[in-house]
């Protein structure tokens, strides 16, 4: 716990990148695989991570060395003490939270994990779409959604045909608790392991994206963004 006692902790609301010497006490609530990057500059290896307080939401990245030292040590739901990582202002393009500013991880950049009690700091909090009215919203637009699985197809591969790499992605239907309102979601990469299709639990869908898909019409695809939660507690589908 040094990092607590040696630096004050600020909620995320209040930290720009004119403040220096500061912790703040955070949730994983959605972490990326390692992708990989190439331009003129060189090449290399990258992660991110939204990171939530009870004050709000910031996304953080670490490239190359600090990808390789803090990936597998970070856990998502997780509450850890963050400090000395640069800020700066947020790329909206690539990052859609509620924040001005972003985070880069760095040399000095330090992070522990908190043991103490951190039921101040929320858990993943959704803003459900209800499964109908996902039909009157634009193409491309993200959204939560929540319902039961009510079939899933088998295990797929894709390969990327400007990367040749190969991705498995399965489709499952998700329905309303009352069983009227459906929608088809087309789940990616990782995600995939995450779902029990066997016993159709109620399955809540943070940030995926509306698609209009040739097979399926109007549904929905998660993306790199994208976070699963199994019976989540106090929800019911919409």
């Amino acid at each position: 716990m040094e990092i607590e006692k040696t630096m004050k902790i600020y909620p995320i609301e209040c930290i720009t990148p004119y403040h220096k010497n500061w912790v703040m006490k955070v949730r994983v609530i959605q972490k990326s695989p390692i992708r990989t990057w190439s331009n003129d500059r060189g090449q290399g290896k990258l992660f991110s991570m939204d990171l939530i307080d009870e004050s709000g939401e910031i996304r953080a990245t670490a490239f190359n060395e600090e990808c390789e030292k803090f990936y597998s040590s970070i856990k998502v739901d997780e509450v850890y003490f963050i400090s000395n990582a640069q800020l700066k202002t947020a790329n909206k393009n690539f990052c859609t939270l509620n924040n001005d500013y972003e985070m880069t991880f760095g040399r000095t950049t330090e992070v522990s994990h908190c043991d103490e009690d951190s039921s101040e700091i929320p858990s993943i909090t959704f803003d459900f779409t209800s499964i109908s009215d996902v039909f009157k919203k634009e193409k491309d637009s993200v959204i939560d959604v929540i319902g039961r699985i009510n079939f899933a197809s088998g295990k797929s591969s894709y390969i990327c045909p400007l990367t040749q790499k190969e991705t498995i992605f399965r489709d499952i239907q998700l329905v309303s608790e009352d069983g009227t309102k459906k929608i088809n979601i087309t789940i990616w990469g990782n995600l995939v392991d995450d779902v029990d299709v066997v016993s159709k639990p109620i399955i809540a869908f943070k940030k995926v994206k509306i698609t209009n898909s040739k097979v399926f019409g109007t549904s929905l695809k998660t993306t790199s963004a994208s976070i699963i939660k199994i019976n989540p507690k106090g929800f019911l589908p919409m």
